[in-house]
């Protein structure tokens, strides 16, 4: 493959770790995206592109809507009828997903805009 995107930060950092063992560097040769936005991607020797889930925001909108709720007695009410709320997830681009250089196969960029949106 020329991209992965891992299901967590910590399994990229052990997927990058892997792939130096056997040699493949990273961006060069494969590009690599966590997904949390773990604050050890940071770290790594190539420090880790990630997506960012707003889990601040989450929590944050959760309890106000619990909040609302509870303060308007509809806290017994019918999950399905309580109004949903969005998040966009975020890439932080670092340089395990960067092109290296103008030699790049557009399918390489390619499957990085795609993991960026999560697809």
């Amino acid at each position: 493959p020329e991209a992965v995107v891992c299901y967590n930060d910590p399994d990229a950092m052990a997927l990058q770790q892997f792939l130096y063992e056997l040699r493949l560097r990273v961006p060069e040769d494969i590009a690599l995206i966590g997904y949390n936005n773990d604050e050890m991607g940071l770290l790594s020797a190539t420090p880790l592109s990630s997506i960012h889930i707003p889990f601040y925001e989450m929590a944050v909108a959760t309890v106000n809507m619990a909040v609302s709720l509870i303060k308007k007695g509809d806290a017994s009410r019918d999950y399905r009828s309580i109004p949903s709320i969005k998040f966009t997830p975020k890439l932080i681009a670092r340089q395990s997903s960067q092109v290296a250089d103008s030699t790049a196969s557009p399918a390489k960029e390619e499957h990085i805009a795609l993991a960026a949106r999560g697809l």
